[in-house]
């Protein structure tokens, strides 16, 4: 049972230590960042296609995979980047990145990533996407590659007759195969992220336009990366996806390049790939990375629902109306609540400390109105408790209620 156990945290161990997903995307990135090279490669195998044709669909895969980027960085562990609990609730949530302050270094990349994915999407010619693309892969793809330079295989004994460079290939194709050739859903399936922007899915008619103009571009796009990740030109394999002419039929390539090269391959290293971690950080990544770590961005602008929703972390509010002056549903009722909540961490030896809120709310020159708010934990189903308009300062009794309050909310601190 011992040995069970150490197994399992050594599995575990290493999948927070992975890095074979980050090294395989920025690997199809420096592929896809390679406009020169499309061009020839389209000139010498397709040369009836317009390169022209195929700025929309080739930026598109290049968005997709930048969104990929953009995604397992954000559950990245490995590279033990700060992080906290706005951007954590932010990314469950689904709210965007340029709403969050620059409070932690995930944040910061992220950042950085989205401005240099902007710029390549802006782009409105080749010239112009071929200039791009290559700033792209100098700011972000170059820097993330380096940390090759502290990676090493998950298990020796298994993926030791693969060299780092064959495993990253092999990475590369599993995800290539999972997030952009599967398009059952009528786009690829890399699009959506929590913390990006997702407009295609929002507006049908702008989605369906876009799609139905990228669609030739993207198909190229993939079929030049399968090919400089297996160094064949032979489309035997993709013969359907390469005559396809929709999305649905782009989408049925899938079973047939999982059976003739994915699953061959893990036979071959006896792993899931993408389920089984790979290739893992061993040692100190922080220092490679520390050129798109930089804090060039301004604090956001934000209204002030936005400056709300941020300080309750997006949870749910439910409003207890105190505002009536009514005794018992005030303060009285949130010192309960309040030494109830400290009872109960205490008896389950939860560290945490209970979070409060409190707001104020200009009254008059003679003073504010305020309410408070504490934080109910329950794991999925936690929210605030807001008893709105619960106390005043403009009159004697009052005041000394505002002392009774605070010399309470000074015990509950020192306790927790």
């Amino acid at each position: 049972m011992e040995a069970n156990v150490n197994d399992r945290d050594e599995f575990l161990q290493k999948f927070s230590d992975r890095i074979d997903d980050i090294l395989a995307i920025c690997n199809e990135l420096d592929i896809i960042c390679r406009l020169d090279r499309f061009k020839l490669w389209m000139k010498r195998y397709h040369a009836k296609v317009p390169v022209g044709d195929i700025l929309i669909g080739y930026q598109f895969a290049f968005h997709i995979i930048a969104r990929r980027l953009f995604d397992v960085v954000s559950q990245n562990s490995s590279l033990k980047l700060s992080t906290d609990l706005i951007f954590m609730r932010a990314d469950f949530r689904g709210t965007e990145i340029h709403l969050l302050p620059n409070s932690c270094e995930k944040t910061i990349l992220l950042k950085n990533i989205k401005v240099q994915i902007k710029d390549v999407m802006s782009s409105t010619t080749l010239a112009e996407l071929g200039r791009t693309l290559s700033q792209f892969a100098e700011a972000i793809v170059s820097p993330l590659q380096q940390l090759k330079l502290v990676s090493t295989l998950a298990n020796n004994s298994v993926l030791g007759s693969a060299t780092l460079d064959e495993l990253i290939n092999y990475c590369s194709m599993n995800d290539l195969l999972i997030f952009l050739n599967d398009t059952e859903r009528g786009v690829p399936h890399g699009y959506p992220v929590p913390t990006l922007n997702s407009d295609i899915w929002d507006n049908p008619s702008k989605k369906n336009e876009y799609l139905l103009k990228a669609f030739k571009g993207y198909k190229y796009s993939i079929l030049f990366i399968w090919s400089t990740l297996l160094n064949i030109n032979n489309y035997e394999s993709f013969k359907e996806l390469y005559h396809s002419r929709s999305w649905r039929d782009f989408d049925r390539n899938f079973d047939g390049i999982l059976k003739q090269i994915i699953q061959p391959l893990e036979l071959k290293l006896r792993i899931s790939l993408g389920l089984s971690p790979v290739i893992t950080i061993n040692g100190d990544a922080k220092h490679l990375l520390q050129g798109i770590l930089q804090n060039n961005h301004p604090a956001p602008k934000l209204s002030e629902r936005e400056i709300l929703e941020q300080i309750f972390l997006w949870y749910q509010i439910q409003v207890i109306d105190a505002s009536e002056y009514t005794k018992f549903n005030g303060l009285p009722a949130l010192y309960r609540l309040l030494m109830g909540s400290q009872q109960f961490k205490n008896k389950n030896h939860i560290a945490e400390m209970i979070s409060v809120v409190k707001l104020i709310h200009p009254y008059s020159s003679r003073g504010n109105d305020y309410s408070y708010a504490i934080f109910i934990e329950f794991g999925s189903a936690s929210g605030w408790l807001l008893f709105l308009n619960c106390a005043y300062d403009y009159t004697v009794q009052a005041l000394l209620r505002m002392k009774i309050s605070k010399k309470c909310f000074l015990n509950m601190k020192r306790r927790n």
